[in-house]
């Protein structure tokens, strides 16, 4: 497991996650997608096989910060295009671009 795990005992914490940047936790949770599907698409078949369950986990948090009071959309839409860029680039840095990160 990489960020999320399914088994693991849930930690809660006197958090408050209304007061929370739902778009910044968005974009946290986003990067980590980012790394997820990389790894889903260039890891061995155990790192593929273990981040499909983190993909998961992963998309429903996505799910969660989209509809947070704190979320601005155009914000965050700006945001995720620099990262997709980011490692699109890192990615046809590393091989012959014939397959890049999303």
């Amino acid at each position: 497991m990489y960020f999320y795990s399914d088994t693991a005992p849930r930690n809660f914490a006197d958090i408050d996650v209304w007061k929370m940047n739902g778009s910044m936790k968005y974009l946290e949770h986003f990067s980590n997608y980012l790394f997820l599907m990389f790894v889903s698409k260039r890891g061995t078949r155990e790192e593929r096989a273990s981040v499909e369950k983190e993909l998961l986990i992963c998309e429903k948090k996505l799910k969660f910060w989209e509809r947070h009071p704190r979320y601005e959309a155009a914000f965050v839409q700006k945001e995720k295009e620099k990262l997709i860029k980011a490692w699109r680039q890192d990615a046809n840095a590393r091989s012959s671009g014939t397959t890049s990160a999303p």
